[in-house]
């Protein structure tokens, strides 16, 4: 339901870090409140791993990661990062440089051999409290076939110092957030220091010898072997051309080409962000046994309720003050929400009822003996739950509880009652005929409402506005542009504006 008229929302937090799902202890840990002299961290050591996905998280719980600094040369070294994620059956070595890097290029992007050179650290440049933003690129093996420079982006690496909760003398931890694309899933993965692994000065003396094996050249030498050359044969994604391009088509006024999925499909050069993805309303979870485009699938046991109903009409348009008690004709389309991409909206039965100078749009949710009269309690109840469908009982759900809003042309008022909902029933009749009755409210009274299936709809396009959108258009105001008077006309929402009117 929409905000009203100059109340903002309450901002989101911004908190850098979110316990993960899968983390196998959860403590609670707050960050140090005394700053620390320390111009830079010690960030090598042993990392437990959790996924900080909200949505669709992975079991990270075995995952591990161990940071360590090696010497290129007594005055140079490079931060590296071996990996080990067992159920994805993944190893590999991660490479870390400063932000600086990206943010010194002219075009905002940092491609392979730049992020290389610059992952040569001069001494001193380290992360620390001015330092805490870095960045990562991964190459790997995944059952024998190399990965990890697919997406030729460099994922968000952060680190924080904490203190554990407990407070005391304890020394301030490590802790580490970073993004990663596998697969076409974007990873968000965060973990806390659990020991370190401090550089000692026979590493720097070995990296003085030309000649010798060294930390340093086993780290590169595994890095080359998980290359893979046709990673750079495609041309980089968002290209100047591709801008330019974009920009002709904003001028000419055309169709402009579907924007890429920058988390999944992240932009050549770019940086994958460790934010969320935007997904499902929290708490909604996807029938997990789905295969198709739809949310959930229809059982075999429940009936499609879905399709154009005549309703009877007696008193009601009276009351609706469509005529003077004559019949009318009036038409109920039943809908169902349940497109895969309109994930936020979630699965929902819905129905738009016209008529000669009116348009309403009902809501339905299981009928319950809830308390909470609400219309937010509503709303949010209308999004269904896997299993629950309109079927024969015990199974399937007969009994509803709708509420409606809409405006009437003939009298150039909206109407809304969707305060106090009404009980509903979608049945069979003995001919196996899809029937729906029950009662509606208009006007503080109530009447009945009967109506049977006379024929199907066509199934709404992926790119229809979901029943959240229509349901927001019905607030108080008048339409500035009449109705067509034909129960026929297929009305479409988006060419009706509306005015606030004050109220007498």
């Amino acid at each position: 339901m929409p905000s009203p008229a100059g109340v903002k929302r309450p901002l989101k937090s911004t908190s850098g870090y979110t316990q993960g799902q899968n983390a196998s202890a959860k403590r609670v840990r707050q960050r140090s409140s005394t700053k620390t002299s320390t111009a830079i961290w010690d960030v090598t050591g042993h990392y437990t791993l959790s996924c900080a996905n909200k949505f669709k998280a992975i079991d990270a719980s075995e995952y591990v990661l161990d940071l360590r600094y090696t010497h290129t040369s007594p005055h140079t070294c490079q931060l590296y990062g071996y990996f080990n994620f067992p159920n994805l059956n993944l190893t590999g070595n991660m490479r870390l440089c400063p932000k600086s890097a990206i943010s010194s290029q002219p075009n905002g992007k940092l491609f392979t051999d730049d992020f290389e050179a610059a992952c040569e650290l001069a001494e001193g440049v380290k992360p620390g409290p001015k330092s805490k933003e870095w960045l990562m690129r991964w190459r790997g093996q995944e059952n024998d076939a190399k990965t990890g420079g697919e997406t030729r982006a460099q994922g968000q690496f952060l680190f924080d110092e904490e203190r554990p909760a407990s407070g005391g003398e304890s020394s301030p931890q490590i802790g580490i957030k970073f993004a990663m694309v596998h697969n076409g899933k974007h990873l968000i993965l965060e973990g806390t220091q659990q020991e370190t692994s401090p550089e000692s000065n026979e590493d720097i003396l070995v990296a003085m010898d030309a000649t010798a094996s060294t930390e340093a050249s086993r780290m590169l030498e595994n890095w080359r072997q998980f290359y893979q050359p046709s990673w750079e044969a495609q041309p980089p994604s968002d290209t100047e051309e591709e801008e330019i391009e974009i920009q002709r088509l904003q001028d000419l006024g055309a169709p402009l080409p579907k924007l890429k999925n920058k988390w999944e499909n992240p932009r050549s050069g770019k940086v994958i962000s460790t934010k969320n993805k935007p997904g499902p309303n929290p708490g909604f979870v996807i029938n997990a046994t789905a295969t198709s485009r739809y949310l959930e699938e229809r059982p075999d046991w429940a009936w499609d309720v879905t399709g154009k109903y005549e309703i009877s009409t007696i008193g009601l348009t009276k009351a609706l003050g469509l005529s003077d008690g004559e019949p009318v004709s009036m038409i109920m389309t039943v809908q169902m929400d349940n497109n895969a991409k309109h994930q936020k909206a979630g699965r929902q039965i819905w129905a738009q009822i016209e008529a000669n100078g009116i348009l309403a749009l009902a809501r339905f949710r299981p009928s319950t003996n809830q308390v909470d009269y609400s219309v937010e309690a509503f709303e949010k109840a209308c999004v269904l739950n896997p299993g629950v469908w309109v079927g024969p009982e015990p199974q399937g759900t007969q009994k509803w509880e709708m509420r409606w809003r809409g405006f009437s042309d003939t009298n150039l008022e909206t109407m809304a009652e969707d305060d106090i909902g009404t009980e509903v029933i979608f049945a069979r009749d003995d001919q196996g005929k899809q029937i729906f009755r029950g009662e509606i409210i208009v006007g503080n009274k109530s009447f009945l409402m009967m109506g049977i299936w006379v024929a199907p709809t066509e199934e709404r396009r992926a790119s229809a506005p979901t029943v959240n959108t229509e349901w927001s258009k019905f607030v108080k105001g008048r339409p500035l542009v009449s109705l067509r008077k034909k129960v026929e006309h297929v009305i479409v929402l988006e060419k009706y504006c509306y005015k606030e009117f004050p109220e007498y």
